[in-house]
């Protein structure tokens, strides 16, 4: 699997989960959405978002950093800070929608690496922030 730069935009090419279309492009740092608490958290009180697991480099080599983006729920488990009224991730720089940027993209826990631009995660962060389904080609 292959992981985007900052600043390199993303071609998702999922037919088969992108209702959108076929090819559609997505520029991730146009975006953010995906950076920010889920309905399914906000509506059970949840802050629980981004698990930083154990085998996450940022656990592992960036102990400092951790101890300044995350917290440890209830069961000792670290997540990564929400902040805001839209409940985002503390380490997203910029504004949701338009320009963003991951302040920690190298060192990023694996659920942010699971999310691809334009797959289900991706859509439905982008349909409850209110922003477009397709992309310009």
């Amino acid at each position: 699997m292959r992981f985007k730069a900052l600043g390199e935009p993303w071609s998702a090419g999922l037919d088969d989960v992108n209702p959108a279309g076929p090819r559609q492009r997505f520029d991730c740092q146009g975006c953010g959405a995906c950076c920010c608490n889920t309905v399914r958290n906000l509506a059970s009180g949840s802050r629980d978002y981004v698990e930083v697991a154990k085998t996450d480099e940022l656990f592992k080599q960036r102990k400092e950093l951790l101890k300044q983006l995350a917290v440890r729920n209830e069961d000792g488990v670290f997540h990564l800070k929400l902040v805001g009224e839209e409940q985002r991730c503390v380490a997203l720089d910029g504004d949701v929608g338009h320009g963003v940027g991951c302040e920690i993209y190298g060192w990023r826990p694996a659920g942010c690496r699971k999310v691809e631009a334009g797959d289900e995660e991706c859509l439905r962060a982008r349909r409850q922030h209110g922003l477009p389904l397709t992309s310009e080609r």
